[in-house]
């Protein structure tokens, strides 16, 4: 049973067919995916096995050095390093010149540390002080690959209800892929926004923005 969902959610009265609605989908998914990598300095802590790709426990890399102050966030690729699958895919969506820069501030206006959840609206940061200190905290992003990587589509049916959802998603910490169509091969030549997938997070934390919403 998963603990943490990724939710992606459409706008249903732009009548998108079906291949174009699959194609925005899984842009806005892997775009939040890696804004969410590369914020919580994890992009690095990718594996492939078996032909599946998880997320290193972070035992697994506690031995690395921790970065200097100022430097390069983790995960980001160097220059004369093999980079792992989702850099690459980074590199093609980005440019490997604005890995550094451009992805990261795109990914959030509030950092986290890899195993802090980010706190639902209105929750007091005491009560993160109150868990029992003998659990183990897990982030919703290690959760969501350790889970099978549980998705949720839903709709919205305006342009202003979906842009609403991003900016509420964002003012709560959340990293949120907005997608905005081209519009070459639909919607008559305007740049359309389509839809936005959030980072994986706990149901606690996303649902009371999304929960209400219908499933598509």
């Amino acid at each position: 049973m998963y603990k943490a969902k990724q939710v992606i959610v459409m706008r249903r009265d732009l009548k998108m067919r079906k291949g174009k609605i699959a194609a925005q989908a899984g842009h806005a998914c892997v775009e939040a995916v890696l804004m969410a990598l590369v914020r919580h300095g994890r992009l690095s802590d990718v594996r492939v096995e078996n032909d599946w790709i998880r997320l290193a426990d972070p035992a697994e890399t506690s031995e690395q050095p921790a970065a200097d102050a100022g430097s390069k966030p983790k995960g980001a690729p160097d220059a004369d390093k093999p980079m792992g699958p989702l850099a690459y895919l980074a590199m093609g969506m980005f440019g490997r010149g604005m890995m550094d820069d451009a992805l990261a501030q795109r990914a959030a206006a509030v950092r986290t540390g890899a195993s802090a959840p980010v706190a639902a609206a209105g929750q007091p940061a005491e009560d993160a002080a109150e868990k029992d200190t003998d659990e183990p905290e897990v982030s919703p992003l290690q959760a969501w690959f350790d889970a099978g990587v549980a998705k949720i589509c839903v709709y919205v049916d305006s342009e202003e209800e979906l842009l609403g959802l991003a900016e509420a998603g964002r003012e709560r910490g959340f990293v949120v892929a907005l997608v905005r169509d081209a519009g070459y091969t639909e919607f008559h030549g305007e740049p359309t926004y389509t839809c936005l997938a959030f980072e994986p997070l706990f149901p606690e934390q996303i649902d009371p923005l999304t929960g209400k919403l219908p499933l598509y």
